[in-house]
């Protein structure tokens, strides 16, 4: 999450990248420790996120985040502000919850009625076969999500085919959403059989070669990351890799596994994670 989360601070098109870590999280007046051992909130500390382009250095003091960009302008909230995400906000994050934290009626306004929306179908037929079509029906954020079956006469809710159907739906709306610019999936398996991991990630593979997408996805899972071996196999056009992320002498340090290289360990049964 925290990796993730630096990068999409780091890609953010918007031009106050605070807003988009601060989660609002609900923490008592009093309370110590955030996590047991950690710092506690009256404390102070820093850190830095940095890439080729940009540098941002966040200072905690007091409960209050002051970010200095890299042009020198500083900028505070406090960790208790309220959650603040806009539809301005790049590039797309999903995390590995049944709310995602963009809008997603919004996006499905630009999908509706092309092709794209056929592409989300498909997506969804991934574990629904018999799924002919979907249209979200009410007022913006609350649009509720309906399919039709080819079975049923009438249209029924998504959330009742089950959380997977769900998930699909998100992750192909925030996919196709991120043309030219960088999607981050956490845990992308979430919710997901382990038998549709490798067709997941040929539609993940096709819609981000189609349309000029980074895509970054974090896992704990050997099954998905044998769908992914698979996958790129197939798939042409596309370059993988996958990043372990150690812990030596206490400092974390990414191991690169390349195509080849992870889809011998995926057949051999050689763990990677």
């Amino acid at each position: 999450t925290s990796l993730l989360e630096a990068i999409f601070v780091l890609c953010a098109k918007t031009g106050n990248p605070i807003a988009t870590i601060n989660r609002g999280e609900q923490f008592p007046s009093g309370i110590l420790n955030v996590f047991n051992g950690r710092p506690t909130l009256e404390s102070s500390s820093t850190m830095s996120i940095s890439s080729d382009q940009r540098r941002l250095d966040f200072g905690l003091l007091n409960g209050e985040i002051t970010v200095t960009k890299e042009d020198g302008t500083d900028n505070s909230f406090g960790i208790y502000d309220p959650l603040r995400y806009g539809l301005s906000m790049s590039p797309v994050l999903m995390d590995a919850t049944t709310i995602p934290r963009f809008n997603i009626p919004e996006f499905w306004k630009s999908i509706a009625l092309t092709s794209k929306e056929d592409e989300v179908v498909s997506c969804l037929q991934l574990v629904v076969p018999n799924l002919e079509r979907l249209a979200l029906v009410g007022a913006s954020p609350d649009a509720t999500p309906l399919v039709r079956l080819k079975h049923l006469s009438r249209p029924v809710s998504m959330s009742t085919l089950g959380g997977g159907v769900v998930r699909l739906f998100h992750l192909a709306c925030g996919l196709i959403s991120s043309a030219d610019s960088v999607c981050l999936i956490e845990e992308v398996e979430h919710g997901l059989h382990y038998s549709v991991h490798s067709e997941m990630w040929k539609f993940i593979c096709s819609v981000a070669n189609r349309y000029n997408i980074q895509v970054f996805a974090t896992t704990h899972s050997l099954d998905c990351l044998r769908g992914l071996a698979h996958a790129s196999h197939v798939t042409s056009d596309v370059t993988s890799r996958v990043i372990r992320m150690d812990r030596k002498s206490g400092k974390v340090s990414p191991v690169m596994f390349d195509e080849e290289e992870f889809q011998v360990a995926a057949e051999e049964e050689i763990e990677i994670r």
